[in-house]
């Protein structure tokens, strides 16, 4: 079977995933000089670190805090804060403390008062001694200097330089009401300041002109780049003629303090300790706040609670919708899987089994998003009619029989919002890496109406990049051969064929208008059409349905061999037909033995899961999950589940999210949830996606 990351279908090249996942990370450097993590200095100081990305350097130095009285102390104090404030979260900064090995010689002219001929040289040559006679008792020969380097995102020079100039200014201002002498460096010092970081040998002597450049041939990093760059091992690596080694410390705001820094600082070695800050946006900061505070809530209230309860919750105190997401911040934090596991357990008191899977599927999403480049997104389109409604069902869906004549301006409004959509994506650089078609029933329209739909989006976007293409065929009596075809001639890849369940007074019950022959005509009719990629929901829960034909439903799948099966648990919504949440919770023993008994099952015919969520209103509080074959993943569900990538959602109720890959900072713009009100918005359907695609970081 094919990895999802090397798929690809009528619109894509062969190999471009890989390509593409090769070009989305830089070159291995070759040279000191490539190793160097900046593109260009300017003569006044700016440096251009990356594409959209520039910097100043200001130095600063120390002022008398440790021997100031207490109330100096407050009010010096009490201005660093304000100091720090000053930067919002648009501004990256950091602080530097560079302790470097003196030249003695350099030193030493560094400290020599001149000689004015005034009267009072005798004075100036008797304090120059003094600072030689100290210079030589000193046992550490370290000179100690301290910079702050702050950063704007641009498009260019001209348009960053002003905003430099101004937040420049201001720094040197608060520098200047703390008491603090400080100075901007220009671009040869801050050169120096580099080379002398990259040469701490000594060896090398740092010359450079701007002059010497075109006539050379060179750049700024030949000027400051060590003899050589050697990453041997894990603990230590070689720069010129010495070996250094990094350490990383994550330290919240409240963990710092200024003995901390002290103990670094006063080591007698040659080192750099550089504190990287960024300011909080102050909704995502009360944001966080909640959120702790909420945990903390959640905590006690289970440890209360749980003592008097027949069973403890699988989930233990996780109420999220994403699982998988939390353990994946842990890894990516600097836990090992089975230190995430253990938090799961003990923190969490999340059960075993659960814990499984929740780091199954976070190490899934993990690897596929290496496989997502800086300019991927992904487009949902949501087609918001069924033949019927199933009593469970809280989609803002609409039956063909109250609402088929809306179905015509609906795709005038969806077409006209595809084109709109697709010049903003090719505006901002953006290229489609999944379509997932979902609903409601996308199969409701006839195959006219599909292929309208379907040109509209391949005319519309560049679809080379393609990975995945995936339409919800869904309801089985909505499924032709014709409407496969036009599927399949159109690129599409998987499709989902979802009977929930293969007994027929189950189906009857939850109001569905096909039977379990109907499921197995349309799997056959897929497969002679082509498709080798189906995927088959089960929903865990519903009435009428037991442990034993839950299972032998499993088992009926499984004949079938599709590539995924999504087991879900019935949630009683609002909106639903369904609404005794009661008569659900009293299934939780029963959904418990469906649960486990697919899970075990599916693992013995070589599905793993790959992705899961959770609702509200769950019976028993248990969770979907998504399991595939190996290599089948679905890409767009967990790119979705995750979070993963910028996901443009098109048609009613559609909700289109921007997701910050560097941050996890997640913006989001809403469609109208009802057809008719869509048709009434077409003119400013396009508002939201603009925000979000050229929204700053």
């Amino acid at each position: 079977m094919i990895p999802f990351w090397k798929k690809t279908g009528k619109h894509s090249k062969p190999q471009s995933a890989q390509k593409r996942r090769q070009n989305a990370k830089p070159a291995m450097p070759r040279t000191a000089q490539q190793s160097i993590p900046m593109q260009r200095m300017f003569e006044d100081g700016t440096c251009r670190v990356k594409p959209n990305y520039y910097t100043r350097t200001i130095q600063y130095q120390d002022i008398n805090y440790q021997l100031a009285q207490q109330e100096d102390k407050t009010a010096i104090f009490e201005e660093w804060c304000s100091f720090l404030n000053f930067f919002d979260s648009s501004i990256k900064f950091e602080l530097s403390f560079v302790n470097m090995a003196t030249d003695s010689t350099e030193f030493e002219k560094s400290i020599r008062i001149p000689f004015q001929k005034d009267g009072f040289d005798d004075v100036r040559a008797e304090y120059s001694q003094m600072l030689r006679q100290q210079l030589a008792k000193g046992n550490n020969g370290l000179t100690k200097t301290k910079f702050i380097t702050f950063g704007v995102e641009g498009e260019s020079m001209a348009q960053v330089k002003p905003r430099l100039d101004h937040i420049q200014n201001d720094l040197l201002n608060n520098f200047h009401r703390l008491g603090v002498q400080a100075k901007p460096l220009n671009g040869v010092q801050r050169l120096k300041l580099m080379h002398d970081m990259f040469n701490m040998d000594g060896a090398s002597k740092f010359h450079f002109d701007w002059k010497d450049l075109v006539k050379s041939g060179l750049s700024v990093k030949d000027a400051i780049a060590p003899t050589a760059f050697a990453f041997k091992n894990s603990r230590t690596f070689q720069m010129g003629g010495i070996f250094c080694a990094a350490s990383f410390l994550s330290i919240t705001a409240s963990d710092i303090s200024d003995q901390l820094l002290k103990d670094f600082l006063d080591m007698d070695s040659s080192q750099i300790v550089t504190m990287h800050i960024q300011s909080v946006d102050q909704n995502r900061a009360i944001k966080t706040v909640k959120r702790t505070i909420t945990e903390l809530v959640k905590t006690t209230v289970y440890d209360a609670v749980v003592p008097f309860l027949p069973q403890a919750p699988v989930w233990g105190s996780l109420t999220g919708v994403r699982p998988a997401k939390l353990a994946r911040g842990m890894i990516e934090r600097g836990m090992t899987r089975g230190e995430a596991a253990v938090e799961l357990r003990e923190h969490f008191h999340v059960s075993p089994e659960r814990t499984a899977l929740t780091i199954r599927a976070a190490a899934t999403a993990m690897e596929m998003d290496k496989t997502i480049g800086e300019n991927d997104i992904s487009l949902y389109v949501g087609i918001p009619f069924c033949p019927s409604r199933c009593y469970y069902c809280s989609f803002v869906s609409a039956t063909t029989a109250q609402s088929g004549k809306l179905i015509e301006p609906y795709l005038d409004t969806l077409c006209r919002e595809i084109e709109e959509t697709a010049a903003l994506v090719r505006a901002a650089g953006k290229q489609v890496q999944s379509v997932y078609i979902g609903g409601g029933t996308p199969t409701t329209l006839d195959e006219h109406q599909l292929a309208r739909l379907l040109s509209a989006l391949e005319n519309h976007f560049d679809f080379s990049h393609l990975c995945e293409y995936t339409v919800e065929a869904g309801r089985p009596d909505t499924i032709t051969p014709e409407k496969l075809r036009v599927l399949k001639s159109a690129g599409v890849g998987r499709v989902s064929i979802n009977p929930q369940s293969m007994n027929d007074a189950v189906l009857a019950a939850i109001g569905r208008k096909h039977g379990s022959a109907d499921v197995l005509r349309a799997f056959e009719q897929a497969r002679q059409a082509g498709f080798d990629e189906i995927n088959m929901d089960l929903i865990a829960g519903l009435t009428g349905d037991t442990a034993e034909t839950f299972a032998q439903t499993v088992d009926t799948l499984l004949n079938l061999s599709p590539e995924n099966i999504t087991v879900h648990t019935l949630a009683i919504k609002r909106g639903a037909d369904l609404t005794d949440k009661a008569a659900a919770a009293a299934q939780r023993e029963t959904v418990s033995q469906m649960l486990d008994g697919a899970a075990h099952a599916l693992q013995n015919a070589g599905y793993g899961p790959y992705y899961l969520y959770r609702q509200k209103f769950m019976a028993g509080g248990f969770e979907n999950v998504g399991w595939c074959k190996p290599g089948t993943e679905c890409f767009y569900n967990v790119s979705m589940m995750e979070e993963l990538q910028t996901i443009l959602s098109l048609g009613a109720g559609g909700v289109s999210k921007r997701v910050v890959r560097e941050t996890g900072w997640i913006e989001r713009a809403n469609n109208p949830k009802y057809p008719l009100e869509y048709i009434q918005a077409a003119d400013r359907l396009a508002n939201g996606k603009k925000k979000l695609l050229f929204l700053k970081k």
